[in-house]
């Protein structure tokens, strides 16, 4: 290579590197502290009318704010450590939640000092903010003509009541309702249930208010805790739960309440006394927040959680003595004298100590923080942690049928797990025990069970992922080997949705060491149960249960534009 040539091949390098260099120079390297300020949009809201939009912002580290746009004109508005946007539905006011800033915050929970919201209120157009302090919770009315703001509990109080203050929007005057543990909101006008617990149980009971013109109705009060108010689906009715005490028994049992007719001037209340029934399991209680009672779709039943009523460990050592000396009493031979049986207890003492200095000689104890694991766990220590609350909380899911004011359990030690189908006249159980041990795949046998007799029918053998009911419970659809499928529960009938249509249903992008990859998604169903939206990688398909009819209702495969059913209003059924 002559002299020339190598030194045209130097300049040339020479020059791509000082490009490099300068391209290098040019770009300022990310820090810690760049990366501490990149945003991330949360929660997004549109008012009903669609003019507005609100929208929450969040940093990497550090505080965050809430937006609050005219569509329109495109003009904003930004409020620091704001969160929980919420308009009313006439789109005249719009309120939210202030928080404190990240260090005032860290400093008050240091100090074991509690930590107090705000909320903030605003007439959309308005540039004006009005703020109320110690606020916990709010929400509007329905109608939209009252703000109604739950107030933080006063230290030391036993009691789960707190202030209830509701603001009318349009002369600004604020009233104050005691000792309010919860309250829910009527669908139409400005009608409030809810729970008083107060201190010493005074005044304690259910109450409707009607905020428009100030009217109290007591609809059941007792010196009890009266907890998990709920509407029925027409908003004509309540369920809630009364507390009942045994000294012998550890927490409480309940009794469950359904009040029809709540507006009349005489409601119809019924009362579910576990005592009353026969049906209802011996020793055992109705829970209370582990599941909060609910009704059914067409308000003919209420839904709610039972589990066993575990005795005190003294009411236990009473049982075992009074049974002791019933076997006494009945048979005098297996008594004796005093000192016999001071010699015979003193031997077994004796006895019990010396077998368990012996396990423990033999048990060889793990030192502290370290984990033992067998091969024979049903569950993994992690997932035995994980799984601790679960499990203590537990509850069988079982239904008060109020027109034949009958008792039925749903799930059993069997099938433990359940869902309601969204027509009510059916639940989905699961069994996981036969695939347990295979620390693997979440794998379980589906059941159908008749919510009217609680008889349960396997319609399926492992199965991954969740069975979902159809809006009207005509059908249950689910994901196996790829393909959706539908199972008609009337025709007891299995169809695959998916198998002709010329398009992967499956999230092929999912890496987890699943033995079936999960579905890319699925959305809502048609009236009537007539079809169904499934998603594939970037389109939408409109699929009829039967799986004679597919159609692409959206073109984003080509672009590589990603289409999914987005909820404006998520009370919108079909």
């Amino acid at each position: 290579m002559n002299n020339r040539i190598i030194k045209t091949v130097f300049i040339v390098a020479f020059v791509i590197l000082l490009s490099f260099s300068a391209v290098f120079a040019q770009k300022k390297l990310l820090t810690d502290e760049d990366v501490k300020k990149w945003e991330r949009i949360g929660q997004t809201v549109l008012s009903d009318d669609g003019n507005w939009l609100a929208y929450t912002i969040s940093l990497v580290d550090g505080d965050g704010w809430l937006m609050l746009k005219n569509v329109d004109s495109k003009a904003g508005q930004k409020f620091p450590v704001a969160s929980r946007p919420v308009f009313t539905k006439d789109n005249e006011w719009f309120a939210f939640t202030i928080g404190l800033p990240k260090k005032e915050r860290d400093k008050l929970q240091k100090a074991k000092k509690p930590v107090r919201n705000k909320v903030g209120l605003v007439r959309l157009g308005s540039t004006e903010i009005d703020t109320v302090t110690g606020v916990s919770s709010f929400g509007f009315t329905n109608d939209g003509d009252f703000l109604v703001m739950k107030k933080y509990k006063a230290e030391g109080k036993e009691s789960r009541g707190s202030g209830l203050v509701y603001r009318n929007l349009e002369t600004g005057i604020d009233q104050l309702i005691g000792d309010v543990a919860e309250h829910i909101f009527s669908e139409e006008g400005s009608y409030i249930a809810l729970i008083k617990d107060a201190e010493e149980q005074f005044g304690n009971g259910i109450y409707l208010y009607n905020l428009g013109d100030g009217i109290v109705k007591g609809i059941e009060t007792d010196r009890a805790n009266y907890l998990s108010i709920a509407w029925d689906e027409d908003d004509t009715a309540v369920t809630f739960l009364k507390g009942t005490k045994n000294e012998d028994y550890e927490g409480d049992s309940h009794t469950v309440f359904a009040v029809s007719d709540i507006f009349s001037a005489d409601p119809d209340i019924r009362e579910f006394d576990p005592n009353d029934y026969s049906a209802f399991p011996e020793g055992y209680r109705i829970v209370g927040i582990e599941r909060r009672p609910r009704w059914s779709k067409d308000g003919s039943a209420i839904f709610f959680g039972i589990k066993e009523w575990e005795m005190t460990e003294e009411a236990k050592e009473k049982k075992e003595k009074e049974a002791e000396k019933e076997i006494e009493e009945a048979d005098p031979s297996k008594g004796g004298t005093s000192e016999e049986k001071e010699d015979v207890d003193k031997e077994e003492v004796d006895k019990e100590k010396e077998e368990e200095k012996d396990d423990d000689e033999e048990e060889d104890l793990p030192p502290p923080g370290v984990e033992v694991w067998h091969w024979k766990d049903v569950r993994i220590q992690p997932r035995q942690k994980r799984m601790e609350n679960q499990d203590k909380n537990f509850n069988y899911l079982a239904v008060w049928h109020l027109d034949e004011n009958k008792f039925v359990q749903i799930s059993d030690e069997k099938v433990r797990t359940v869902s309601r189908t969204f027509g009510d006249k059916h639940a989905i159980g699961y069994d996981d025990k036969p695939y347990e041990l295979t620390f693997k795949d979440s794998w379980r046998d589906a059941y159908i069970i008749d919510v009217e007799t609680g008889d349960k029918e396997m319609f399926m053998q492992k199965v991954l992922g969740n069975v979902r009911s159809s809006e009207e419970g005509n059908y249950l659809l689910y994901f196996k080997k790829d393909d959706w499928f539908t199972y008609d529960i009337a025709k007891k009938v299995h169809t695959n949705l998916t198998k002709n249509i010329k398009s992967k249903f499956q999230n092929f992008e999912n890496d987890s060491p699943r033995a079936e990859k999960p579905a890319w998604g699925v959305g809502q169903w048609f009236k009537d149960d007539a079809a169904v939206l499934l998603y594939d990688q970037y389109d939408i398909w409109k699929v009829t249960p039967d799986g004679k009819s597919a159609e692409r209702l959206t073109e984003g495969a080509k672009d590589r534009i990603r289409y999914r059913q987005f909820w404006i209003d998520r009370e919108i059924r079909f």
